[in-house]
C-alpha cells in the first residue's frame, strides 16, 4: 500500500508567485515556514524552523496568490513530489521534495487578511480562462 498525503501549516515566507503555462493554466509557488519548539537535553527551549516549498495549480494557485501575503498563516493538504534536475554548473544530480497543494485553508481571521493589489504576473492568463460573470472588484471568495 502506498500513501502520499501531507497536511502542513505555517507562515508564508514571501508573497506567492503565479505564472501561467502556454495553455493558460496557473502555476503558483510559495514557501511555508513551519516552526517546532521542544525542550533540549539541558532543559532550554529549542526552536527549529523548516522551510517547505509548495506548488499549486489552476484556481487553487490563483486563489492563494490573490488572498495570501508574506507572513499569513496557511494550512495546506496535498502530496509530496520529488523534483530532480542536473546542476548546470557542477553537473551533479540535485533533488528537492515539494508539496503539491490540492486544498488549502485560511488560518488567519478575516479581519487580519486583506486582498491587496498584486503586481502584474509575468504572463497574463488568456481571456478564455476568465470566470464567467465574475468581476475583478468582487469581494466574494470564488470557492
Amino acid at each position: 500500500m502506498n500513501i502520499n498525503h501531507v497536511v502542513l501549516g505555517g507562515n508564508l515566507v514571501r508573497d506567492p508567485e503565479t505564472r501561467y503555462t502556454q495553455s493558460g493554466m496557473a502555476v503558483g509557488s510559495f514557501t511555508i515556514a513551519n516552526n517546532r519548539k521542544y525542550s533540549g537535553k539541558d532543559g532550554n527551549t529549542v526552536e527549529e524552523t523548516s522551510f517547505i516549498g509548495c506548488t499549486a495549480f489552476g484556481k487553487t494557485a490563483e486563489n492563494i496568490s490573490q488572498y495570501f501575503r508574506k507572513g499569513n498563516r496557511i494550512l495546506v493538504q496535498g502530496r509530496l513530489f520529488q523534483e530532480t534536475w542536473e546542476d548546470k554548473a557542477t553537473g551533479q544530480k540535485r533533488e528537492k521534495t515539494k508539496v503539491v497543494v490540492e486544498r488549502f485553508e485560511f488560518v488567519d481571521r478575516s479581519s487580519d487578511r486583506q486582498q491587496v493589489d498584486r503586481p502584474q504576473v509575468r504572463q497574463q492568463a488568456p481571456a478564455s480562462t476568465q470566470v464567467q460573470g465574475a468581476s475583478e472588484d468582487s469581494d466574494d471568495v470564488p470557492f
